[in-house]
C-alpha cells in the first residue's frame, strides 16, 4: 500500500513539475515587470525634479536680471 501511494506521489509530481516551473517563470516574469515599472517611476520623479529645479533657476535668474519687473506665473 505504502509503495503504490509512493508511486502516485511521484507520477503527480511528474505531472505538476511543468506546470510548476510555468508558474514560476510568470512569476519571475511579473517581478520583472514590476521591476520595471519602479525603475520608470522613478526616472519620470526624475525628470521632474530636474524640471523644477531648471524651473527655479530661471526663475532666480530673471529675479537677478536688470530691468523691469517681470510678473512671473504658471
Amino acid at each position: 500500500m505504502q509503495v503504490q501511494a509512493l508511486g502516485l506521489v511521484q507520477e503527480r509530481a511528474v505531472e505538476w513539475a511543468p506546470a510548476q516551473e510555468a508558474e514560476l517563470a510568470l512569476a519571475q516574469e511579473a517581478e520583472l515587470a514590476l521591476a520595471q515599472e519602479a525603475e520608470w517611476a522613478l526616472a519620470r520623479e526624475a525628470e521632474w525634479v530636474l524640471a523644477q529645479e531648471a524651473e527655479l533657476a530661471l526663475v532666480q535668474e530673471l529675479a537677478q536680471a536688470p530691468g523691469p519687473v517681470l510678473e512671473y506665473s504658471e
